[in-house]
Order: C-alpha cells, then structure tokens, then sequence
C-alpha cells in the first residue's frame, strides 16, 4: 500500500511511504466452540455446518480488517511436527483451532531533499499529510523501491491490543455486525479502597504500579485459560517481553491488604515461587532458573539480575505476591475457584501499563457479577522522595482511569483523506460499529467527537478515526482515483556526497573497510595516545569492554603555538582552534592489524563513517558527522606523499582550490577570500595546510587541514608507538601514513549539491524511481505532471532540470 505524504509547497522536499500489510502479524489460536457460541451461532452438527461458519467466518475477518489464516487441531500441529504416532499418544484434541492474523502496523518511509535552483535556504516546514488510503497499489517484492536511500521503519507489535483475546475479539466483531452495543465500561472506589503502598527503593529499579480488582468474577476452564494467555500476549506485545511493564494476577482472598511495593536485596527476599514446592531466596531461585535445561523464564531474567535491589510485592501479613517482572508467588496463584481478583502492574513507563491494565480488565469484566464494572486501588508513594510535588509527580493516584480520550473531527477532514462525500450521519454509524462513542456538536454540525474507550488505546491521533471509518466502509468499496499530489523520494544531500567521495577514492586504488562504531576506551585512548578528557558518549551498561564509547572527538588539533597565525573570514578577522579527533583511524588500524601479513604490501585502506560528538545543543546532547579516513601502509615508504595526493584529488573533484599560507599571507593579508567565483558562479572556497603537533603522528610529519579557514582534518604519519599499539608494527616493520576529513564542510557548496544531482548516479535513481512509478500507474505532478510512460533518459540534463525546478 502507498501512502503519499505531501510537504511544504515552498521547496521540493519530496517524501513517500510505503506500508506493507503483509508484514510481521500477531495470531491468536481460538477454538470454534467458542466462535460459534460468542458469535451467537447455533451448534455445528456436521462438516457442511462447520464449512459453511468457516466461509462466513473468514467474510467476516476480511471485512473487519484481519485474516483466518487456517484451520487446525492439536493433533495436527503435533502430528506435523512428531508424526501421528507421536500425536496419538499424547492424545492430543482434535477439536477444532481457528488461527487469526491480526496485523501489524508498520510503516517504511523513504525521503530526500531537494534545494532550490534560485536560493538555498534552510526550511521550517509545517506537515500536513495526505493519505490516500484507496490508492493501492500493492508492491510484493522490495526491488522496485529498494533504491531508496534514507529508509527508516516504524512497527507496533500489533495493531489493536483488544483483539488478542477471543473476548476482545467476539465482542468487537458482534459490535462490528451491529449485533449488540459498545458496553458501558465504569469504575468504582470504595469508602475504603485497597492501597498499594509504593517505597523509595523501587525508583532505583520499576519505579511505577497500577492494579485494578474484578470482582465476583466467574472463571471456567476456557475462560481461565485466555485470561493466562492475554497476560502472555501483552507481556510480548505492549510491555515489549516485561521490560516495560509485567503484569501479575492474584487470588484477592488468599491475601491481606493493604500491599506494599517494595525494592530490596537479592538475598533477603524468599518466598515459594509460582509451580515451586520450596523456599528460596532470589539469589537461589535465579540460578535454579538458569540451570534448568527447559525453562521459559531465562529469557526474563537479564531484566534485573544486574541490579542490586529487586522489586518485590508484600501483602501486610509479609506474603510474597510476586517478584516482578519474573514469577509470581505460589501462594496467591489464580485458580478455576477465584472470586476476586487482584492485578498488579510494575512498569517503567506508566502510559503502557496503563492501557495494557485496561485491556486485560475490560475484557474478563464480563465475566463480574456486576458485568463491566472494576473495582479501583489507590497507589500512593512514600513521601519527601522522587514521586512529590518538586518534580511533578503525584503523591499519589487512582487505577483503572476509564476516562476516555476525547477526538474531534470533522466531516470534511475525513472525506479529504479518503477522497469520499460521508454525510455526518453516515460516519457516526460506521465509528459505532468499530467500538467507538461519538457524538455531534452541538450547533456545530461539522464537528464530530469521538471517545475513544479504555479498551481502544491504539488512538492516538483523528487520522485513527479516519482509519476506522475506512475499515468499517470497506477499503474495496472506496473509489479507485489517482492522486492529487505526488511526492518522490531521494536520498540525503550528504549520502549522495559521501556515495561521491567512496567513488573517488576507491578509483585512487584504495580499499573500503567498515568497522564498529562502539569501541574500548583503551583503543580510543590508550592506543591514540590521547589523554580521556571524559566527553565520550557511553554505553550505559556495556556486554563487553571492546563496545564502551562511540568513537568521537576528545583532542584538539594543536595548531601553531605561536599567536601570529590568523585564520579569517570576510571583513571580521578572528582566530579559531577548532576541536577534530582520531575517531574512524582506529577502526582502520585494527582493520590493517588483522590483514597484515595476510595480504601483500603495500595496502590502502578506507572508511567513510559517522563519529558521535557530544552537543549540549541538540536534544539528545550528541550529533552525528560524516568522516572520511584513510591510510597506507607499506615497509619501503612512509606514504606521506600519497595521502597528501589522496587529500588534493578529494578536494580537486568538490571544487576546492588549493591557498598556500604564503599566498594567503601576501595576496590576502592573512583573511580567507570570499569575493571569488568559480566556474558554477557561486562563491569559490578553499582549503589549505598548516603543521600540527597531534601525539598519534610522527613529530613534524603531520599537518593540519583548513576548509574556509575552519579545521576539518589532518594526515601524516602515524607515530611507531600508535602502531605498537594496535600489534601492527610488532608483527611487520611497516610505515603507515594516514588522512582524517571532515566531510559536512562540503556541503556549504552548492555547486556540490548540483553536481551529486545532476550525476549519473542521480540517472539512474530517476529512471529506477519512475519505471517504478508508472508500474503502479501513478501520474506525476512535481511540479509538472508527466503523461504515464513518460520516462527521463539518462544524460538527459534538460530533462532533469526541467524536473528539479520550477
């Protein structure tokens, strides 16, 4: 399916996605017992029954937006993968199994810049998205846009968490058929509400809990076992396998309120866990886990077997309830005789425990005497400590909040989207029929409000409700039309520059390495001979020593000591000692160590990679910034002078004019010329070299680089120790010479921007992008609309331009 997204009118910032529907999918096994009984049909009788359900069955999931993958059996699942025999003797059940595909949202986009021909500017661009949900045009296989640079994914698990119980499922589609209404979800507190007393400690582990109680629940031995099963399926889904939340269910009268949520010591909790006959403490009942040859437990406990303290719940008698996110305790295990019972759910984010706490109890609320209705708990955290009024956090709060989510939208909006002409009526019966509460404005006709109810917390934006009302009209009854708007992909300026840089130096005759951008301390440092000034971005928790920091910037280029060097710019004349670094030298070097004396000599090596520099800046405090690194390596001859020619031919195919210190100091009075132009008619830019004194290179055989007057690399030779270091110089006495270059400077040129646009590489991403868009009969629009069929042809620059500009 393609979805066109549609920016700024003021630039060509071109954009596409693409959402396969036949991705990563969630299935739910349900037997047809319980579809035939929950779908209010009669009992089937005899096979002609059972495959005319079927048919039905399947009408009905297509219509509803899911799919019946198969029907099946115990026995055969087992007998496919064991055999009959194997099947018979376990005497597995033949009853039948309706295997449901429920599918994941999941989104690929695929973007690209492009400047203006007249002015380059930076733009603040305000999106307005247009999806044209009937415009399908489904690609199965990737390589018609498997060009496309800058491709990114977002996926949930699923897409609605309410279906992945078959008491969430039947009730939707009963509403879905119109066969009954949405329920009335409600909440209740007691005078004296059961309180969950949450302590200091737990900050330092799953600082959060919510809990919920049902009531005069009625369990059979069904209805148990998918109560189980849909704690597993949030466990995988929204709580993303316990790391986020993990929720646990308790026998409300094996236990004594109020509870307390607690962090301690591995060794002083103990308790019988869940299927255990004996005591043992935390510490004792880990390893028990991990040495058991079967046990679906051990994937868990890497979630806090490192920290000091683990969560632990207590009821006010001290009976363990459960060790979160691992095992609940034996004693207040859940059974087919339970009345009450008690959920808890410790989370580190409370927005997904939350809806996943809203999920399991609107769905089993059913089964309450008093259907729909759960009974709230009062969390309250101790004082003076994290959760207080200084940082915004409540003292203390209410769960389950069944207050629902308010929408408005509006006619006009959903018809824009879908490319209908809905009346108000029309959309408010189709937004009943996928389980939501609307209402019309009063006095205001074209405003619509939709509620969205606790069980429904995939809603999170209108266009949501835009997708329901296409769900429930039907995709295939929406008229076909072709676009308004038509936006294309492309890759990133700097990608395209860098694709650019690794054609022109591999031509040079050396070869592309690629190396891990996590390195050891001792390498970045150590090894570099670069003292750690503690500005490394840091793996919290790193497996391993070789993955520590991002490789990044720690040592200022030393430049001349002496304050008559002036690098300028323009009138204003002012001195810069800008910071660059060893950062992708020593993924090269290790690269080198592990082929010397494998390969012939001699050998050039090159990397064109990202480093990680801190930026208070930025919202995450580090940024990102291409590198190009490059060395050789020989035993006849240090190399200095091919890496110097290396560096002039880089600089030669990006339209960099080479300024030596002398004649900057006579013909420009030490100020970096700006009045020039170059064979494009845009200001001309230049590079120069000055000495150096970086301790990873050999004493006055190393230089630094300028670019406009700012430092963006250096080369030379790389000092006999660096070499030691790395067991280079040990194993094979060899002389290395090695370039470090900041690439983004580059891309102030705009002269750059239009050679990578306008290059043969560039060609053939437009001819691949249009055959692929006249393949699925798209007409293009940007900004002129192309007749279907009409391809550009490579070399074609009048073409080209005609299609870049206005």
């Amino acid at each position: 399916m393609v979805f066109w997204l549609s920016l700024s009118h003021n630039c060509l910032w071109q954009c596409v996605f693409v959402w396969d529907d036949n991705t990563n999918t969630k299935v739910i096994e349900v037997q047809e017992s319980q579809l035939v009984s929950r779908l209010g049909y009669e009992p089937l009788d005899n096979e002609k029954d059972q495959k005319t359900f079927q048919e039905n069955f399947s009408k009905l999931c297509f219509e509803f937006g899911i799919e019946l993958d198969e029907v099946t059996s115990e026995f055969d699942k087992v007998a496919r993968e064991k055999g009959a025999d194997v099947a018979k003797k376990l005497k597995a059940s033949t009853s039948r199994l309706y295997k449901i595909e429920l599918p994941e949202r999941q989104f690929f986009f695929f973007f690209g810049l492009f400047l203006s021909k007249k002015k380059k500017r930076n733009f603040d661009i305000d999106i307005d998205i247009h999806i044209y949900i009937y415009v399908y045009m489904k690609i199965k296989k990737y390589e018609y846009v498997y060009f496309v640079y800058g491709c990114a994914c977002v996926g949930e698990k699923a897409n609605r968490y309410d279906l992945l119980s078959v008491e969430g499922l039947t009730k939707a589609l009963r509403i879905f058929q119109e066969k009954e209404q949405l329920p009335s979800y409600q909440t209740y507190s007691p005078k004296d509400p059961v309180v969950m007393r949450v302590t200091a400690a737990t900050k330092k582990i799953r600082p959060y809990v919510v809990c919920a109680i049902l009531r005069d629940i009625e369990f059979s031995e069904e209805s148990l076992q998918s109560f189980i099963d849909l704690q597993e399926k949030l466990h995988f889904n929204i709580c993303r396998k316990r790391t986020l939340c993990a929720i646990g269910t308790h026998d409300l009268d094996t236990l004594a309120p109020p509870f307390l949520y607690d962090a301690r010591a591995p060794n002083d909790i103990r308790f019988i866990a869940l299927k255990e006959e004996k005591e043992m403490t935390a510490k004792e009942l880990f390893e028990a886990y991990r040495t058991r040859d079967i046990c679906s437990l051990r994937e868990y406990l890497p979630i806090i077997e490192h920290s000091p303290v683990y969560p632990i719940i207590y009821d006010s008698k001290g009976v363990v309830l459960s060790m979160p996110p691992i095992i609940n305790s034996e004693h207040s295990k859940i059974t087919i005789k339970t009345k009450n019972v008690f959920i808890e759910s410790t989370c580190t984010d409370l927005t997904k425990a939350n809806i996943a706490l809203n999920i399991l109890v609107t769905a089993f609320s059913e089964y309450c005497k008093k259907k729909f209705v759960v009974e709230q708990v009062k969390v309250v955290f101790d004082k003076n400590e994290s959760h207080d009024e200084k940082n915004n956090e409540p003292s203390h709060y209410v769960t389950p909040d069944f207050n629902s989510h308010v929408f408005t939208t509006s006619p006009s909006y959903v018809n824009q989207l879908l490319g209908t002409t809905f009346q108000v009526d029309h959309i408010v019966k189709l937004l009943q029929r996928m389980s939501l509460n609307v209402r019309v404005k009063e006095n205001e006709s074209e405003a619509i409000e939709v509620w969205a109810p606790p069980s429904r917390g995939d809603i999170l934006h209108p266009v949501d409700i835009v997708e329901d009302v296409a769900i429930a009209h039907g995709y295939n009854n929406l008229e076909k039309r072709l676009p308004e708007h038509q936006t294309l992909g492309s890759e990133q300026p700097l990608n395209a520059l860098s694709d650019k840089i690794r054609d022109c130096v591999a031509l040079c005759g050396f070869t592309e390495v690629l190396n891990w951008t996590l390195i050891s301390k001792q390498e970045s440092y150590d090894f570099m001979r670069i003292p750690d000034l503690g500005k490394a971005v840091e793996v919290e928790h790193p497996k391993t020593h070789e993955f520590q920091i991002c490789r990044t910037n720690l040592l200022p280029v030393l430049l001349h000591n002496n304050d008559d060097f002036v690098f300028a710019r323009g009138e204003e004349g002012r001195k810069r000692r800008d910071p660059t670094s060893v950062s992708t030298l020593h993924g090269v070097l290790k690269t080198l160590h592990a082929n010397i004396g494998k390969c012939s000599l001699p050998l050039h090596l090159f990397e064109v990679g990202d480093i990680v520099i801190l930026d208070e800046e930025k919202a995450v405090k580090a940024r990102n910034e291409r590198r190009l690194c490059a060395l050789t390596c020989s035993a006849r001859q240090s190399g200095f002078e091919q890496i110097h020619g290396l560096l002039d031919r880089v600089m030669q195919q990006n339209s960099f004019e080479f300024l030596s210190q002398s004649e900057l100091k006579e013909k420009h009075n030490n100020r970096w010329p700006c009045e020039g132009k170059n064979i494009y008619g845009t200001r001309q830019m230049y590079y120069s070299i000055v000495p150096s004194e970086k301790l990873t290179f050999f004493p006055h055989r190393q230089a630094a680089i300028l670019v406009d007057g700012l430092v963006a690399g250096y080369f030379g030779v790389v000092h006999p120790l660096v070499l030691s270091n790395f067991g280079i110089y040990n194993v094979n006495n060899v002389m290395v010479s090695a370039i470090e270059l900041n690439l983004e400077p580059f891309l102030s040129q705009p002269q750059i921007i239009s050679f990578l646009l306008q290059s043969t590489h560039f060609y053939q991403f437009y001819d691949t992008i249009l055959i692929c868009l006249c393949h699925v009969s798209i007409n293009l629009n940007v900004p002129f609309t192309f007749r279907a069929g009409f391809l550009v042809k490579k070399g074609d620059k009048r073409t080209a331009n005609f299609f870049l500009y206005k």
